[in-house]
């Protein structure tokens, strides 16, 4: 079971791209200790807290953690059948 991280981790040069041109960047699959299963982990920008550790919410967007504030970044199914 992997945890998601809790500091921001560093980006490679294409993930650092992503997110500075679409304003998030997928980081992996996590699972928290009290979860059945996975679920894909992004790091995205929030016009609020800067950049933050955030998993997809409803149908594809992304909530940030600290603000919960709502970003209507469409992420997509893509990451689920990883």
């Amino acid at each position: 079971m992997r945890t998601p991280p809790r500091v921001i981790p560093k980006l490679g040069f294409l993930d650092s791209l992503k997110l500075r041109i679409f304003g998030y960047a997928y980081i992996g699959q996590f699972q928290e200790e009290s979860w059945k299963g996975t679920l894909p982990h992004y790091i995205a920008k929030c016009g609020k807290c800067g950049i933050q550790i955030m998993r997809v919410r409803g149908s594809g967007w992304l909530q940030c953690p600290v603000c919960l504030h709502a970003h209507v970044y469409f992420v997509g199914l893509n990451h689920y059948n990883v």
